[in-house]
């Protein structure tokens, strides 16, 4: 395999940042054209000495504005400037998304062009459909050839789950094949279906996750650790991959997948397209990247994020066993979060039994919303278990709880 040039960029993490990398936001603002009609507005001072100018140009307008009757016009900065396929289009319109976030407006179209990208925003910024919505256009459609084309790497089975949500829905209208490689599930689980694989020591056994790649998938959405021991066990063969994603990797370095990252990466082929996106970039993700993408274009939308000045932070630093005695307390003495009934519930309970005692009584789908108030918190847990051992806990505190994963 041909060795992959190193990145020119430099080795620190406050290196510079490219400038302009997608063009566009502020030509208006300094050339003071209009973006649809491509006229200057900036006619006549107010003295009445350029009302000829002024007529001339509004008439202009009107012509352009005129010829354009029927024919389709794409507004610049949106998705349809992108030169997506209608597909592709319609799935986007159909998710929500009306324009595109700062980080998909100027990743999308480097993705498109081929190049590597570094890509920093903070979380929710959209990065997840920054990779996915060039990934599916460039891979259009199911190949009959054997070998996946896409992979995408997450730190967590949570955050594959929700990528795989992504892809599936921006992915309606093409018959691209996806699946998910992620540890957790118990071994029984994994066990009840196998496949035989013929090998050199004859049949072995596998697991369902053996048995979905025998599906040819397009794209393949799993954590490092559960992928590479697919890759060892079945020998997969990654030549055919052309597009692959190291989503949130300064988590993915934070939790050890230093190394299996470095092993999938001297596997795949040189001529692939490497993304990789993070909330922030510590030097060993620099030096990563140094080694594995080719003249990488950086997207850096961090540099002037601030945190709002009518948010109070505090840090604590306890004992293990200390933490949920801690948790309680806090919202006892310091956020004095009310215990017992929401409000909303209350409401509920009031509803279904006076529609009880009435017998001409009205169907209702039962749902009820519930209004935030000053008190509301929300707690971040690392891990799906800790998820639910914090909802039991806090509801056998009195506390409502609501909880998702």
């Amino acid at each position: 395999m041909a060795p992959r040039a190193s990145s020119p960029a430099l080795s620190e993490t406050e290196f510079d940042i490219f400038d302009a990398l997608a063009g566009g936001d502020d030509v208006q603002q300094e050339t003071g054209l209009d973006a649809d009609l491509g006229i200057d507005l900036d006619v006549g001072q107010g003295d009445g000495s350029d009302d000829e100018a002024f007529i001339a140009a509004k008439q202009a307008a009107s012509n352009r504005k005129a010829s354009n009757v029927g024919k389709s016009v794409k507004k610049g900065g949106g998705f349809q400037a992108m030169g997506l396929n209608a597909a592709l289009l319609k799935a986007i319109t159909q998710k929500g998304f009306k324009i595109p976030t700062p980080i998909q407006r100027k990743a999308v179209p480097l993705m498109l062009d081929g190049q590597d990208v570094v890509g920093m925003a903070r979380t929710g910024s959209g990065k997840t459909a920054a990779f996915v919505i060039p990934m599916i256009q460039k891979l259009k459609a199911h190949s009959a050839k054997v070998g996946a084309r896409g992979i995408i790497m997450s730190p967590s089975r949570e955050l594959a789950l929700q990528t795989l949500k992504v892809v599936k829905e921006l992915g309606r209208g093409t018959d691209l094949r996806t699946i998910l490689l992620v540890g957790g599930d118990s071994l029984e689980e994994r066990m009840c279906n196998t496949v035989a694989l013929i090998g050199s020591n004859g049949k072995t056994n596998m697991c369902t996750e053996f048995s979905s790649m025998t599906t040819n998938p397009d794209i393949i959405i799993a954590t490092p650790g559960r992928f590479l021991h697919l890759k060892v066990e079945m020998g997969l063969d990654l030549s055919s991959v052309k597009y692959i994603v190291f989503d949130e990797a300064d988590r993915l370095f934070e939790m050890g997948f230093a190394a299996q990252l470095s092993e999938i990466l001297h596997a795949l082929p040189a001529s692939r397209q490497t993304l990789l996106f993070s909330a922030t970039l510590p030097k060993s993700l620099v030096e990563f990247a140094r080694a594995g993408l080719q003249e990488p274009k950086l997207i850096r939308l961090d540099a002037e994020s601030k945190i709002s000045p009518d948010l109070k932070s505090a840090y604590f630093t306890i004992k293990s066993g200390d933490r949920d005695g801690a948790l309680l307390h806090l919202l006892d003495n310091v956020i004095k979060v009310p215990v017992g009934e929401t409000d909303a519930a209350k409401k509920a309970k009031e509803d279904a039994a006076k529609a009880a005692n009435n017998k001409k009584r009205k169907r209702s789908d039962g749902f009820v919303k519930d209004v935030p108030v000053a008190e509301s918190t929300i707690i971040f847990a690392a891990t799906k278990h800790r998820v639910e051992y914090l909802a039991n806990l806090l509801r056998g505190a009195g506390y409502a709880v609501s909880y998702g994963m």
